[in-house]
């Protein structure tokens, strides 16, 4: 990681960005209504990968399927740059303290270069699999996901039933496009640096993301997390937010990777996580906030200057990154 430089990065509204921003577990985490029932031909590799917790899976699926009449072929890579086991902070009445778990769940991150995908696999303790993600086809974005109904992995000739839904289309504002290329913009000046960053291959840039969420964003996870107590409800909703980010890195890594050229590579990693668990704790959004419209709205100017000058005041108590990103609910 560059020590000497380091970015900032502001996404306003994720769950109105169109693209990789969409999409959680998926058609059902945010309240989506249910999609079509289709059936997906789905055929994993027989070579396997070890996995952090010592588990063998897949290192590759083949999906093959028609959403629109047209049948799309889907090549999932496994991922083995990102997991969700990264340092995991909160921020509770002004004191920022580690989150100290790891997942109990066992689950895999994939990615279809060629048609921008992003894939989640659970792989659930009664041996089966959950497969949802995004990709893109003919123009058309759309979300899919497993039947929770149907886990089997051993259907005749491999098919097995998903439901699928397309996703709206949403105009990308000059905010959004400004803010995406500022990343670019970082990318380039480390390109161009003669700084001392690690790289795993000549060409390599590994540009290592910090991503700090508010309260907005934590409030909306707890109000639909699990468990019969408050800490089990809190536990549950930083573990979800945590995979949640962690899917959309996914896809910005696999949406860089499909503008390589044979010159360099670029790595998108997750660094760690920052929650804001109250309003206080998140004054880049909460103390600006236009409450009169609905939903809120914010002056993006003084947003990333207020967060710039908490990132800065920080350096010595947070994760070690290139950029940090500033979601807002």
């Amino acid at each position: 990681m560059n020590t000497t430089k380091r970015h900032l990065l502001l996404l306003l509204f994720v769950w109105n960005i169109s693209g990789i921003f969409t999409l959680s577990n998926i058609l059902s985490h945010f309240g989506e209504t249910a999609g079509d029932e289709i059936l997906v031909q789905v055929r994993a590799s027989e070579r396997n990968k070890r996995s952090a917790s010592g588990k063998f899976h897949p290192d590759r699926y083949d999906l093959k399927l028609a959403p629109s009449g047209k049948e799309v072929h889907l090549a999932l890579q496994r991922n083995d740059r990102l997991n969700t086991n990264v340092p995991t902070l909160s921020l509770r009445d002004q004191l920022m303290k580690n989150e100290n778990f790891e997942e109990t769940e066992e689950h895999v991150f994939y990615q279809e270069i060629e048609n921008g995908g992003s894939f989640l696999v659970h792989f659930n303790k009664d041996r089966t699999e959950t497969m949802y993600g995004i990709f893109q086809s003919n123009g058309s974005e759309f979300v899919l996901q497993s039947n929770d109904t149907d886990k089997t992995t051993s259907h005749k000739n491999g098919f097995r039933k998903f439901q699928i839904k397309k996703a709206e289309s949403i105009d990308v504002n000059d905010e959004t496009l400004y803010l995406d290329t500022k990343l670019k913009s970082s990318i380039e000046k480390q390109k161009s640096s003669d700084s001392r960053r690690r790289k795993r291959a000549s060409g390599t840039y590994n540009i290592e993301l910090l991503i700090v969420v508010d309260y907005a964003i934590y409030q909306r996870w707890f109000g639909k997390s699990l468990g019969s107590t408050f800490n089990e409800r809190d536990q549950n909703a930083v573990a979800s937010i945590r995979q949640y980010y962690a899917f959309v890195i996914n896809g910005m890594d696999a949406m860089y990777k499909n503008l390589q050229t044979s010159s360099f590579t670029i790595n998108i990693l997750f660094s760690g996580i920052i929650i804001a668990k109250t309003a206080s704790d998140a004054p880049w959004t909460e103390t600006i906030k236009i409450t009169g419209v609905t939903p809120n709205q914010v002056d993006a100017s003084r947003m990333l200057n207020l967060f710039s000058s908490w990132v800065k005041s920080q350096q010595n108590n947070i994760p070690g990154h290139d950029h940090a990103m500033l979601f807002t609910g």
